[in-house]
């Protein structure tokens, strides 16, 4: 019979153990076995997992199936590394669904740039709207010109553009030997000269429409239709951008049909050595508690479709 004593000595004693009394520190206690069972090597792929959600992992494992002796301990790792290899092909999944979804845009723009595509423009996506946002912004120039004071002044790009695009109405100028000294220098460049107005671009078109023996207001006017209809078609080429980024996106829903059927046989895979691993972990269990021994709910028997 124990002293009042005793069991006063007894009751200090537990006050002072520095053993677990929550369900988590007993986990992380039951562990010390699992370290030392046949798979103790961390299954982590330190590029894109961590070892401290590995170990979590494995704790919540062994604190939810309770293994006893190196046997159960075994399993319960078996079961543990199951589970962490099947929510590796989720994220795999996830991943190569992320991937498909970057290169839609480089897919895009192969697509486009091949010859037989009915695509119109530059290829890339992002050029495309480039494209559009310089082209209104050449007509906008171009209508605004004929409002303009002379002396409104004008910068170097802003004449060149609208310059580009009379220049490119023109069929009979030798652009090797046109000159127009009473506007520009020769040996500057329309963009690089500093005192353009409003004035001296209408003078330098009146100059291109001589030497190409048609009225400046004409050339103007056939500049302007044509900025015009080329912005509805960059407008329309880049409606069609966004539609078929937006049917890549959806039909990149899913991994493509090959990745699809080997993920889908992988995790089949995983799921019988799962229900395998488990059944064993449970008859151990029971035939140690003295419990009748539970059957399968399936045959344990794998059939490897695993290439």
């Amino acid at each position: 019979m124990t002293s009042a004593k005793q069991a006063a000595a007894n009751c200090r004693n537990a006050e002072r153990s520095t053993g677990p009394r929550t369900d988590e520190g007993k986990a992380i206690t039951r562990m010390n076995a699992v370290k030392h069972g046949g798979l103790s090597p961390r299954p982590v792929v330190t590029a894109v997992e961590k070892p401290e959600e590995w170990e979590g992992h494995l704790a919540g494992i062994v604190a939810s199936l309770s293994p006893a002796g190196h046997l159960e301990t075994v399993l319960t790792e078996r079961v543990a590394l199951i589970l962490w290899r099947m929510s590796r092909v989720a994220r795999y999944e996830r991943e190569t669904i992320a991937v498909s979804q970057e290169r839609m845009v480089e897919d895009l723009k192969e697509r486009r740039a091949d010859p037989f595509s009915n695509s119109q423009g530059p290829s890339h996506p992002d050029d495309v709207r480039d494209a559009l946002r310089s082209g209104q912004e050449q007509l906008r120039r171009l209508e605004r010109l004929h409002d303009l004071p002379d002396d409104a002044p004008t910068s170097g790009e802003e004449a060149d553009l609208m310059l580009v695009a009379v220049a490119e109405r023109t069929e009979n100028v030798d652009w090797d030997t046109f000159s127009m000294p009473d506007v520009i220098p020769d040996e500057i460049a329309w963009e690089d000269y500093p005192g353009w107005t409003a004035g001296r671009v209408r003078r330098a078109i009146a100059a291109i429409a001589a030497e190409e023996h048609v009225d400046a207001d004409s050339l103007l006017q056939a500049a302007r239709e044509h900025a015009h209809l080329e912005t509805l078609k960059l407008e329309h080429e880049v409606k069609q951008v966004a539609t078929e980024l937006g049917r890549m996106q959806r039909e990149r829903l899913l991994p493509d049909a090959g990745t699809l059927e080997k993920l889908a046989r992988y995790e089949a895979h995983l799921s019988r050595q799962l229900a395998q691993a488990l059944h064993e972990l449970q008859r151990l269990q029971a035939t140690r508690a003295g419990d009748p021994v539970p059957l399968p709910a399936a045959l344990d028997v794998t059939v490897s479709s695993l290439a």
